[in-house]
């Protein structure tokens, strides 16, 4: 894998930002051969001939459906037993009912596969912007 220490000596040919507009640490920036994707402030190269391929995708969030799972059964378990505290059960079950929701609604994610090694990189939507860009590499990286 090529890797520039230096990427802003290099002549970008395009950007596109995977959040807010002007957020500098979570964008996808094209160069002449390579396409760099930041994401949190951390750079992930891919060089333009290994084979790239998109995919946009829906991910659930596993840690908060699973807790959001485990504190509600477990406070449904002891409001059955008899430890029922009406302010503490409430409490705990509202928590639950946001984690699972939170869970369930997940987010979307852009998935670069670059030879066997496939990554996630979660944006905020699959932005018409976002769409253009990727489909404009596409066509940059078909051969003509």
């Amino acid at each position: 894998m090529i890797r520039f220490h230096s990427l802003s000596l290099m002549e970008s040919i395009t950007k596109c930002y995977l959040g807010k507009l002007n957020d500098e640490f979570n964008k996808c920036v094209l160069y002449q051969d390579q396409l760099v994707i930041i994401k949190n402030g951390r750079e992930n190269v891919f060089p333009l001939e290994e084979g790239l391929t998109f995919q946009f995708d829906h991910k659930k969030w596993m840690l908060p459906l699973i807790s959001g799972g485990i504190l509600g059964s477990l406070t449904l378990v002891a409001i059955f037993k008899g430890l029922y505290y009406p302010w503490y059960s409430l409490f705990s079950l509202i928590i639950a009912s946001i984690l699972l929701f939170i869970g369930v609604e997940g987010s979307h994610v852009l998935i670069v596969k670059a030879g066997s090694v496939a990554i996630n990189f979660p944006i905020r939507s699959d932005s018409q912007d976002i769409i253009k860009f990727i489909a404009w590499v596409k066509e940059k990286l078909s051969p003509t």
